[in-house]
Order: structure tokens, then sequence, then C-alpha cells
């Protein structure tokens, strides 16, 4: 199970929203794209969506853009991944729509666990862990100039 392209823009721009919040508040999402390398337009969309779920506050205007509320470091990335991606137990590890028990896919039952442990793992870090630096992609910790 990889993370879709959705999930990946979120996460990275949360942890970009993470640790660049002490600089200034709001950031608009052509900037985070710039400065992440990502495309603009689906950034936009995926922060809009956090948005409405409620994991990161944005605000129109001149000054406007978004951020992180002070209570997200406990958010966790199951959260975000779920509100973005839906949930991770219940996708099919090759993409069908009825995948149960009764009516599996080829790798059901290989998979059951692995799935269990990942969103183990996301249920389990939190932005502000996820957010300390461990060797990162310079994307992640560096503005392009």
């Amino acid at each position: 199970m990889l993370f879709s392209k959705k999930a990946n823009y979120g996460i990275m721009a949360l942890l970009y929203l993470h640790r660049n919040r002490q600089k200034k508040r709001f950031y608009r999402a052509q900037e985070i794209a710039k400065d992440l390398g990502l495309k603009a337009s689906y950034l936009t969309k995926t922060l809009q969506d956090l948005a409405r779920a409620g994991y990161i506050a944005s605000m129109t205007g001149p000054e406007g853009g978004f951020a992180l509320p002070p209570a997200s470091d406990q958010t966790t990335l199951l959260q975000i991944y779920e509100a973005l991606d839906g949930e991770v137990l219940g996708q099919c590890a090759m993409g069908w729509e009825v995948c149960t028990t009764g009516a599996a896919c080829p790798l059901h039952e290989s998979t059951a666990a692995y799935k269990k442990h990942v969103s183990k793992i996301l249920a389990s870090t939190s932005i502000a862990d996820a957010a300390r630096p461990r060797g990162w992609p310079s994307v992640l910790t560096e503005k392009k100039k």
C-alpha cells in the first residue's frame, strides 16, 4: 500500500507548515507548492480538504493562506491520511471496489497484517513526531531559490 498523491501532498504540506510555523502565521498554497516542488492547483485542493476537515486553518484575503492551529501537534498521520484517502484498512491492495473475506482479491489475506501494522504506525505518529528532521529530502528543509 502506497500513499496516494493527495495524502503525500497533504502530509508534506503539514510538515512544511509545522516546520515553518514560527516564521509567519499563514502560507499561500502557491508558496508551499513552490518551496516543496509540488503542483500548486492540486495542493490547493488538498489543503482546502484539510481545512474543511478542521486539521488546518485557512484565511482569505491579502494576508490569507493556510496555517496549523496550535493544537495540531497531536494530530496523527492516520487522521490526516483518513481525512484525505479514507480508511487505511478499508482499501483493497489491488484497488478492487469489493474486497472482503467472502469476496477477496488474491492479496487480501497476505496484506491484512501489513495494513494493520501501517495503521498502527500512522496512529502513533503525530505531526510533531513526523516533523523532527531525520535526513529528510532537502525539499522539506530548504527553500528553493
